[in-house]
């Protein structure tokens, strides 16, 4: 399986917790833009021909950024250079992010008629104070009457949200979750929230304006597990719940090691060449972006050695519910890391099943420290 990344890196405004590559959007040339887009599609496909020939795409994913500002027709002729350029499945999933401030009934409908088939809604929180916090600009009620309107256009909707928020306690996200439990939803995100370095939140907790977040996380993550799962959620990674059959396609693609294409300012791409795996990273500026798409989107290609591709698997692996495929670990690192699996699993926290080294629910609340073990 492969898949493509559009990263739309304009915002409305900028929220405090970010630290993603996005910009507030101005006035744009949303043609040029778009044919920029085309571009890189094409050189990509072109660049990658000998693989490309037999793949076949099965998920696009626009991320952002907002990238729900985008107009419909602009979606549209993205979508048509992914077709023209790639071998998209029938039965591709083609997921939108979107802010609830940036939909309506009718742009919902617009967005599913360009053949977007996957809705996922910022909401972040349902508490008005800490969506203040975080700078969002919409209200919990505009946020929670979006996830119904969206569900009765879109089959399959998401919605992301975020915990352990400076100053809130256990109980009040137990109340969250309750809430998020009984939306008509498909899937769900829930992150813990990293409060990042040079962000406007980090600087508000150093300024003591904010709390620091609750250091001890734990029961955060064992609350979040207990009712989501009771209300027919399936973990299928650390921050990723799914009702039956709606697991997101495109995130697997990047958790199982898959190769994935990208276009956009700060957009990444796994790529293989010649039974070489590659990183290629975009320009994270959007004017050198432009002009770097101009010039001919010469692709800085970066050879991923034995040891990266060991790090990035452990690290993609090991998040989900199926695991790492031992088997794959090169043999100069075997030993090493079988050792150390022994002693994962007699802490009870890992366990093999059928070569496959998949975290317990102990392992999940450490994952972290797990791969830095391990790597």
């Amino acid at each position: 399986m492969s898949s493509i990344y559009i990263h739309w890196p304009f915002c409305n405004s900028k929220c405090t917790y970010c630290n993603f590559y996005s910009i507030v959007q101005e006035n744009l040339d949303y043609n040029a833009w778009v044919e920029r887009y085309s571009k890189v599609l094409s050189k990509m496909s072109l660049f990658f021909r000998s693989n490309s020939k037999n793949e076949v795409i099965t998920s696009i994913f626009f991320g952002g950024g907002t990238p729900s500002l985008l107009p419909e027709n602009c979606i549209c002729k993205i979508l048509d250079s992914c077709a023209k350029y790639f071998v998209i499945d029938d039965h591709v999933e083609i997921t939108l992010e979107a802010n609830p401030c940036t939909l309506n009934k009718h742009k919902l409908q617009s967005l599913k008629n360009t053949g977007i088939n996957r809705l996922s809604i910022g909401i972040q929180s349902i508490n008005d104070v800490n969506l203040k916090m975080l700078g969002r600009k919409h209200s919990s009620s505009e946020g929670l009457d979006m996830v119904t309107t969206a569900s009765d256009i879109f089959d399959n909707v998401s919605a992301d949200f975020i915990y352990n928020i400076p100053g809130q306690s256990i109980n009040e996200w137990g109340d969250e979750l309750k809430v998020i439990s009984s939306l008509p939803l498909k899937h769900v995100s829930l992150y813990e929230l990293i409060v990042e370095d040079g962000t406007k939140m980090s600087q508000d907790i150093q300024c003591n304006k904010i709390p620091m977040p609750d250091q001890d996380n734990i029961e955060f993550i064992t609350r979040t597990y207990e009712v989501i799962s009771n209300a027919g959620f399936t973990r299928y990674e650390i921050s990723n719940f799914a009702k039956q059959n709606y697991m997101c396609r495109h995130s697997l693609s990047y958790w199982n090691y898959d190769e994935y294409y990208a276009a956009g300012p700060s957009s990444h791409a796994r790529v293989m060449q010649d039974n070489k795996k590659y990183t290629i990273e975009q320009v994270c500026d959007t004017n050198k972006w432009l002009k770097w798409v101009d010039s001919g989107c010469n692709f800085n290609m970066v050879e991923l050695t034995d040891i990266d591709i060991l790090r990035e698997k452990l690290i993609m692996g090991l998040r989900t519910i199926f695991g790492l495929d031992i088997t794959e670990i090169p043999n100069q690192y075997n030993q090493t890391i079988c050792d150390k699996i022994n002693v994962l699993q007699k802490n009870n926290l890992a366990k093999l099943q059928k070569n496959r080294l998949i975290l317990t629910d102990e392992g999940f609340i450490r994952l972290n420290k797990i791969v830095e073990y391990l790597a």
